[in-house]
């Protein structure tokens, strides 16, 4: 599978591809549930740790 190394680029913003240097702000924000709880992976991790 091919990488895309593309940047995109706005007024004020810029997106790029993950990085691992994202990883300790990521593990961060994913761990969060006010900023996770309406995202449809969120629910589903809910989802199966209830069933268990």
């Amino acid at each position: 599978m091919e990488r895309l190394n593309s940047m995109i680029e706005f007024a004020g913003l810029t997106m790029r591809p993950v990085q691992t240097s994202n990883f300790d702000a990521l593990v961060t924000i994913w761990a969060d549930t006010e900023v996770t709880r309406f995202l449809p992976s969120r629910a589903i991790q809910l989802q199966k740790k209830e069933q268990t």
